[in-house]
């Protein structure tokens, strides 16, 4: 009865919170964290009403997008510091049993599955994990890849691996998932596991390694070579936007950094001769573009003070040969312009549906829409449910202060992506 009850009084708490995406007073979201906080504390098994509340909260848009950031940070956080055995049972009810329409409550307890002391065996929550991995919402799917790379757990990896395998076996030419698998392990294992490397050969190295995960994973080296879908030497995936920097400083000249043996074919074209920025980078991606495979799905914009997607609103297109070539003529006219926007760019891109990677390549601080600060609260904002991976690519200057390598690192490393500097 004491259950009934509070979940009662939590239920008529946040009822009395306004339904609206507008700017919320900046303590509305806290105080929903606190009713929730509160109930938790008390019983685990309110953790099941919570959720569901918190999945109205998302459904209805209740709080900016940074007031739900704070909630669900905030409810990933005391789920975790929970110690109940009765969250077990709650957790199995909440993966096993919830439909898909309350996936943002699926991915709380996805991610407060991760704490140590969580009340449940290591195979049983990778293995919640795998069967996310396994179904058909697209956005658990990549949480669920997502978070056996997180964990950094030996047996994730051997989950991983094992999925691999199965996508391997059944999808022939290649498949989203696998693209996306394949990823997750060179994010942990870096060049351990190079991109586009068979389950067999990776397999291999994980043994070698003894299963335990590199301190630092190697991004040195890109893809393997041969004839793959890549961008400036990563596989592409098949959901991916690209955001590719035309402020006025891509007009200067540089040179490509070399990659030992496995260069990309934009830096083995080019060879060592001076060419400018932007005319190094369409190249590739016009490349890129005409690798891309039927089934893949993909957007682009170029951006200097203003973003100028492709196709408006960034929405992934089918890679038919009528939108590649389409895409392809928008890489070749655009023009350089001053400023350089990626905040606006990325906010832009976070949204999309489907979307799994991001690719952001630019040769400047920004200038315009926001600081890097700014950036990475907005990402923050935005990235918490989406789970979009970031990779991005910088020429570096030689003048300190004009390119902000630190930033463009951080912001990959903070979103499961890694950074390459293009230029020596």
């Amino acid at each position: 009865m004491r259950s009934a009850y509070l979940a009662a009084l939590a239920a008529g708490a946040l009822a009395a919170l306004p339904l609206t995406a507008a700017e919320p007073k900046s303590d509305e979201a806290a105080n929903a964290l606190a009713v929730f906080e509160r109930l938790l504390e008390r019983r685990a098994a309110n953790a099941g009403e919570v959720l569901r509340q918190y999945a109205a909260i998302e459904a209805g848009l209740r709080f900016d997008a940074g007031g739900r950031a704070r909630l669900h940070a905030g409810l990933v956080a005391a789920l975790r510091k929970l110690e109940d055995p009765a969250l077990a049972s709650t957790a199995e009810t909440v993966l096993n049993s919830w439909g898909n329409s309350q996936w943002p409550a699926k991915v709380v307890m996805l991610k407060a599955m991760l704490a140590s002391k969580f009340p449940m065996t290591r195979e049983k929550r990778v293995a919640h994990f795998v069967a996310m991995a396994r179904g058909s919402h697209f956005r658990l799917s990549i949480w669920g890849l997502r978070l056996l790379g997180d964990s950094r757990w030996p047996e994730a990896i051997d989950a991983l691996l094992e999925l691999l395998k199965a996508e391997e076996a059944k999808a022939g030419g290649g498949s989203v998932i696998l693209t996306i698998i394949g990823a997750e392990l060179y994010r942990v294992l870096g060049a351990e596991a190079p991109q586009g490397a068979t389950s067999a050969r990776i397999e291999h190295n994980w043994k070698k390694l003894g299963r335990k995960l590199p301190g630092k994973a190697d991004y040195s080296l890109p893809a393997e070579s041969g004839p793959t879908v890549s961008f400036f030497g990563d596989l592409i995936s098949p959901r991916a936007v690209f955001l590719i920097d035309v402020s006025s400083s891509m007009r200067q000249e540089t040179t490509l950094a070399p990659r030992g043996s496995r260069r990309s074919v934009a830096a083995a074209e080019t060879g060592e001769r001076r060419e400018r920025k932007v005319a190094i980078v369409k190249r590739e991606l016009e490349r890129c573009l005409g690798q891309l495979q039927a089934w893949y799905k993909f957007n682009l914009a170029g951006y200097h003070a203003k973003v100028l997607p492709w196709r408006r609103g960034l929405a992934l297109e089918s890679a038919s040969s009528a939108n590649i070539d389409s895409a392809k003529r928008y890489a070749r006219d655009l023009e350089t312009d001053r400023g350089t926007n990626i905040f606006d760019a990325v906010k832009l891109a976070l949204p999309v549906d489907e979307l799994d990677t991001i690719y952001l390549l630019s040769d400047g601080a920004p200038s315009v829409g926001g600081n890097p600060a700014a950036i990475e609260r907005m990402v923050g904002d935005f990235n918490y449910l989406v789970g979009a991976r970031i990779i991005t690519y910088g020429f570096a200057a030689a003048d300190r202060g004009i390119y902000d390598e630190a930033f463009m690192q951080r912001l990959a490393s903070e979103n499961r992506g890694w950074y390459r500097r293009l230029n020596k």
